[in-house]
């Protein structure tokens, strides 16, 4: 029979003997905020409100393809956000975080709604630039 070997104790969190480890050493270390893709999809629906916002200002031929052009970009960073939450949601669930994995799939859901009724409006405009 092959017997192991006793594995040596873990050593002190504070590497001290004895010694009590301060409050900050204990916390875990939080992510990133700012993460390429949050800032991309922060830039690209920051774009997408201006061009609506120019669609709904602007009176004249262009008003309604720039509109509809808008509000397709906008339904698609909401489609996008929804997927990054739903991902953010998994991956926090699978580290333990049960409540930050619900609170990410609440928004994920919400950003899939704005996503439907943006893109359900977009296609009204579009329906209604044909006629």
């Amino acid at each position: 029979m092959i017997t192991r070997p006793p594995t040596p104790p873990d050593p002190e969190p504070s590497g001290l003997p004895g010694v009590e480890p301060s409050a900050p050493a204990v916390r875990r270390r939080r992510g990133r905020l700012l993460t390429p893709v949050r800032v991309t999809l922060a830039i690209a629906l920051a774009v997408s409100a201006g061009v609506v916002g120019y669609g709904l200002l602007v009176r004249d031929a262009t008003q309604m393809p720039v509109l509809t052009a808008g509000t397709y970009i906008v339904g698609i960073v909401f489609a996008l956000l929804a997927l990054a939450g739903a991902w953010a949601a998994f991956s926090r669930a699978r580290e333990g975080s049960g409540g930050r994995a619900l609170m990410y799939a609440v928004m994920g859901g919400v950003a899939a709604l704005l996503a439907a009724g943006a893109i359900a409006g977009a296609i009204i405009l579009t329906l209604t630039l044909d006629s």
